[in-house]
């Protein structure tokens, strides 16, 4: 069978790759793969004091004034936390307190501000340094979704700017003994000890041509429902936290509240509003990301390079290809894909779980497409064979051979036909008694009528018992059982000829009823006689490239047609079936039969010792 629609289907799929057209889709399923994750510890370095809604209704105003900020930034400085960011904009004064904000600011060299460094950038307090603030700029993707985390920026003072969570990691590890470096593969990344924070390129993994301004790495937070621990404004205020959850810790200040809509859009995360995140949620997953990655060696998220990316898209769809030659039923090859995307799927998990992102939902799709394109080719082809196997067989045959024969397909020439082999099988001629007496009394078109309502059942009966009707004689037929494709063995000769005398008892019973009905439409019931014999026979295609057929010759099948026309005028019931000692030594008992002597054949120089079949035993 030809590959190359299949192959061709491929070649797209990789070219769309090379496009971008997968992009979003792929980046979607980065997405699945994170949130699918085993969940992991909560990192207790990290604190967050969400102020909620409740917070905000107890303090009777938003934003939060400055004196509120004030007292909280005393309070926790007495639990000695390592670092703490102000995740809220402070560039202007929210009064009452202002003055004591800027004084606590300026007394606790610990505590990080924020900035925007955009097109709308919003100013730090101005009563901190550079090196007290962060910017919390997030690159959006086309869909709206942060997966990339800013590291570093120039901003428009073309003055390096570094992120908030950057300064809080930096921060937080200096106690550690670590600083930030540059990186040593890459000189222009960010380093933290052993951790170099791999950059992100226009083409890393599902990204094609895309914004990698700046100093910018893959966002990978922390699965999980409890990445961190949560507290709130009125629980620090009424000394309800652990000295232990604050003392030496990363404590992050921000809004947890709807109504402040400081929300990011990050479908990486488990949220109780699916794909919405905090704010100060999202920087506490960004600073532990960097910190558990120089402390903990937890991995950061990395990709293969393109020509392994690539690679592996292709296999994928040649594995669709191959499972769907290996299955030759539709339902085992649905069955066989859903276990192989399943396979990928949690390949892609577990690759994600050690820092490797891998493309996931394009080798799918190149999987699905190849492997419907090779069944659609195979059955495009198997209903070719199916025209081919009635062409060469001259009819019908049952389910059970045209399936044997597309098994065996490769047995078919170039020509399109059978080749000539030596079988065993076992041979059924029957034929009409006194068809010319009888059609010389009706016109021909009623005999032609009548002809056909004999043979539809008589064939109907030949494919229930799994033969194959070669050739119509006039009034007569001959059924071969065991061909075309070669029984080998003595237990399926034995049924092959066990199969041609049910078939024989089975036309008896169908001859019954014809007469019947035949009789109440006033018409003549008929007897018939049925010759078997089975003996070796030769096979195979006889014809030209015009008219081609499946013939049986030997002289196996000369020894079955005289016996269905030995003694005619011995004939005691409307379907007299004859067998030779040859059939009978394979019906291992199984049927009555009626022993008849040695007799001579037309044309044979030796006798046959023939039996009458009566019915089967019960």
């Amino acid at each position: 069978m030809p590959f190359w629609p299949a192959l061709t289907a491929l070649g797209f799929v990789l070219l769309a790759w090379w496009l971008g057209a997968f992009q979003s889709l792929e980046l979607k399923a980065l997405d699945m793969l994170l949130r699918l994750r085993l969940p992991e510890p909560t990192d207790e370095r990290i604190l967050i004091i969400g102020i909620d809604e409740t917070d905000i209704q107890q303090v009777g105003s938003y934003p939060i004034p400055d004196e509120v900020l004030a007292a909280l930034l005393q309070k926790l400085e007495t639990y000695h936390p390592r670092v703490v960011g102000l995740d809220m904009f402070r560039d202007l004064p929210v009064e009452p307190g202002h003055r004591a904000l800027v004084d606590t600011l300026v007394e606790l060299p610990n505590v990080i501000g924020i900035e925007t460094v955009g097109k709308q950038s919003v100013s730090p307090p101005p009563m901190l340094p550079p090196e007290r603030i962060g910017f919390v700029d997030l690159p959006l993707d086309e869909d709206g979704f942060v997966r990339r985390v800013l590291l570093g920026v120039h901003g428009a003072d073309r003055t390096y700017r570094f992120a908030f969570a950057v300064r809080l990691a930096e921060t937080y590890l200096m106690g550690d003994g670590i600083t930030l470096e540059n990186g040593q593969k890459d000189p222009i990344a960010m380093r933290f000890g052993a951790a170099e924070l791999t950059r992100v390129q226009p083409n890393t993994g599902a990204y094609v041509r895309g914004d990698a301004g700046g100093n910018q790495i893959l966002f990978n937070p922390r699965a999980g429902d409890e990445p961190f621990r949560i507290v709130s404004l009125r629980q620090v205020m009424a000394d309800q936290v652990p000295l232990d959850w604050v003392q030496d810790a990363v404590v992050l200040i921000g809004v947890t509240s709807l109504s402040a809509k400081d929300l990011v859009n990050s479908a990486t995360l488990g949220s109780k509003n699916p794909g919405l995140v905090y704010g100060v949620e999202f920087q506490a997953h960004a600073t532990s990301q960097i910190i558990s990655a120089a402390l903990d060696g937890r991995p950061l998220l990395e990709v293969w390079p393109d020509g392994l990316e690539y690679s592996w898209i292709t296999v994928w769809g040649l594995l669709g290809i191959g499972l769907a030659l290996a299955s030759r039923r539709l339902g085992v090859s649905v069955l066989g894909g859903g276990v192989a995307l399943g396979v990928l799927v949690v390949t892609g998990i577990g690759l994600i779980t050690i820092g490797i992102w891998v493309p996931v939902l394009v080798p799918a799709i190149a999987f699905i497409l190849t492997s419907a394109v090779t069944t659609c080719l195979q059955l495009m082809e198997a209903q070719q064979q199916q025209h081919l196997t009635m062409r060469l067989l001259g009819q019908q045959t049952s389910p059970e051979i045209a399936q044997a024969l597309w098994a065996e397909r490769h047995r078919l020439t170039d020509e399109g036909r059978l080749p000539a082999q030596g079988l065993t099988a076992t041979i059924l001629f029957s034929d009409i008694r006194g068809f010319t007496a009888l059609s010389e009394q009706q016109p021909p078109p009623q005999v032609m009528g009548w002809l056909n309502d004999y043979f539809m059942a008589m064939t109907d009966q030949v494919q229930r018992h799994h033969g194959v009707v070669n050739k119509f004689l006039g009034d007569g037929l001959m059924a071969v059982f065991g061909v075309p494709i070669p029984r080998t063995t003595t237990a399926d000769i034995a049924v092959d000829a066990q199969w041609a005398v049910e078939c024989a008892l089975a036309m008896e019973h169908r001859l019954e009823q014809l007469n019947q009905r035949w009789q109440d439409q006033g018409l003549e019931p008929i007897q018939i006689r049925i010759g078997i014999y089975t003996g070796p026979v030769m096979g195979g295609s006889l014809g030209g490239p015009q008219r081609l057929e499946y013939a049986v010759i030997g002289d196996s099948v000369n020894t079955a047609s005289r016996l269905e026309g030995c003694m005619k005028h011995r004939q005691s019931r409307d379907c007299r079936i004859l067998i030779a000692d040859e059939t009978l030594i394979y019906l291992n008992n199984q049927f009555e039969v009626e022993p008849w002597g040695e007799v001579p054949l037309r044309g044979k120089q030796n006798t046959v010792r023939v039996y009458q079949v009566l019915g089967k035993k019960i």
